[in-house]
């Protein structure tokens, strides 16, 4: 019976060997533009440890701060946007690719406009060969995340660059 019972405790364990990261969405932000020209945005959706592709949104930065390469005011201007549309699911946690400027700004948006959402905001630094460097947080971010949080911020910053080249591709033709 002890054995049969270790058996079925192992058994139940490595059913159990689910994600911690499993139920978490993450919406991760990015700018993009070549010397202040075609300023876009990107924000990518991971969920669960995987990409939702279908989930990822484009942005054509409008305000005249943003339109002139000021990262900040980019971000500023995509989150905003993004926080507007109720009917797109709200993720719990925020990760922007940056340093602390934007994490700053990040976590600023949604301290003062939407404070009712209560999601945690990262940032994602990378050195300059765009390989991790470190965690930017004020609560404290789940470490099994971090390979989640990498991906997002990957993700967002490959589709902002690529809709940078497709709006920069479409200009000169």
């Amino acid at each position: 019976n002890k054995l049969r019972a270790l058996r079925h405790i192992k058994d139940i364990s490595l059913l159990k060997d689910v994600r911690k990261t499993d139920n978490i969405k993450i919406e991760a932000y990015d700018v993009a533009h070549f010397s202040g020209r075609q300023v876009v945005g990107a924000m990518a959706v991971v969920e669960n440890g995987e990409i939702d592709k279908s989930a990822g949104r484009y942005f054509i930065l409008k305000s005249f701060k943003a339109r002139k390469g000021n990262d900040s005011a980019g971000l500023e201007e995509i989150i905003s946007r993004r926080l507007k549309h109720q009917e797109w699911p709200y993720p719990d946690i925020i990760a922007v690719d940056g340093g602390i400027a934007q994490f700053n700004i990040a976590n600023k948006i949604i301290r003062e406009q939407y404070p009712q959402f209560n999601l945690k905001v990262v940032a994602i630094t990378k050195d300059d060969k765009r390989k991790f460097k470190k965690i930017i947080s004020s609560s404290d971010i789940d470490r099994d995340l971090k390979k989640d949080l990498i991906l997002s911020t990957t993700e967002a910053h490959k589709l902002a660059t690529g809709f940078n080249r497709k709006k920069i591709r479409e200009m000169i033709e």
